[in-house]
């Protein structure tokens, strides 16, 4: 990885700790799941980077409950409209 997409990724962390998605784990205390990140160019913005997280590989399911959305057919949302 290079320095400036070690920067790009920094930025990304920040901002989600910032905003309060994510937070530094306290010495002592075992991480439950984590989430890997990758950079990678992005289209027509030459020297900019997207930053993604593989939640799929991060174990993230394990530590969540089953929660789940079902959502309505198209023919009951028109009938709503």
């Amino acid at each position: 990885m290079t320095e400036s997409m070690k920067a790009a990724a920094a930025v990304f962390v920040d901002e989600l700790v910032e905003l309060g998605v994510t937070d530094e784990i306290n010495e002592g205390l075992n991480v439950l799941c984590n989430t890997p990140l990758f950079v990678v160019p992005k289209p027509g913005q030459e020297g900019q980077w997207r930053v993604i997280g593989d939640a799929l590989r991060g174990g993230q399911n394990a530590c969540v409950g089953q929660d789940p959305v079902f959502l309505p057919r198209i023919a009951h949302i028109l009938d709503w409209m």
